[in-house]
């Protein structure tokens, strides 16, 4: 990909079913840093910057039209940029309730967390999987009733469920955790050993295609055990990871 004057762009169609999820992978052989894109039709999803050594830049995509289109771009004048990209069709881990096809998506996590009293929601962000505001799946700590308040959150086009339970831990450095919270579809589960446990109906699963699993980027955490369950959910699986 050469660009002599603004914008150069290297893309290429690939054929793709409605509703099937691919795995589209970006690795940066030369030049320096260049955009990285899928687009269907005139809608374009940015998937980030790839830098100059970045290998394996993946994002799980699910298509919305049957000729989507990776691209990288090249914005400097002047510059040559190489990159490759490959594409496999996936099949994400479902299980079949009756007729219905259901997404799950199950996370253990267990160690020590440290945050203050701060009386406010969000004081700690146990882990997110972030695509924007309105499509998210995570688990966080509100201290606004002074001390640790476990909640899980499900967000689908806008919509946000959150479940969880009050007064769990009290703030301090090196605090025990072992939570499990489970999404799929139909319903969310969450719950900590030695405490709690709930469930709630939701309707949906939401796109998450090029979002990272994010792990506490606020406040310092170890982990002792982090595990992740595809195709498994409820309220029974979650009780018994953590118990």
């Amino acid at each position: 990909m050469v660009n002599g004057t603004g914008t150069a762009r290297a893309n290429c169609d690939f054929p793709a079913e409605i509703g099937k999820a691919y795995l589209v992978v970006f690795d940066h052989l030369s030049g320096p840093a260049m955009g990285t894109y899928v687009s269907v039709g005139e809608t374009v999803y940015d998937q980030g910057t790839l830098n100059p050594g970045d290998t394996g830049r993946a994002t799980l995509w699910t298509a919305t039209g049957v000729a989507p289109n990776v691209s990288g771009r090249q914005f400097t004048g002047g510059e040559t940029s190489t990159f490759r990209v490959s594409i496999k069709e996936v099949n994400m881990p479902t299980r079949l309730d009756g007729q219905e096809v259901i997404q799950d998506l199950t996370v253990h996590m267990a160690g020590l967390m440290t945050y203050e009293k701060l009386n406010s929601f969000s004081t700690l962000t146990l882990m997110e999987i972030y695509r924007d505001s309105g499509n998210r799946l995570g688990a966080k700590v509100d201290s606004v009733n002074g001390s640790g308040d476990l909640v899980v959150i499900h967000g689908v086009d806008g919509v946000l469920t959150y479940s969880g339970d009050a007064s769990t831990w009290t703030p301090d450095m090196g605090v025990p955790f072992d939570i499990a919270a489970s999404y799929s579809d139909t319903g969310m589960s969450v719950a900590e050993s030695g405490g709690s446990s709930t469930s709630k109906a939701v309707s949906g699963f939401p796109y998450l295609g090029g979002a990272a699993l994010e792990i506490s980027p606020e406040s310092p955490v170890v982990l002792s055990k982090l595990e992740l369950r595809l195709g498994a959910s409820g309220i029974d699986l979650v009780r018994e990871l953590v118990a």
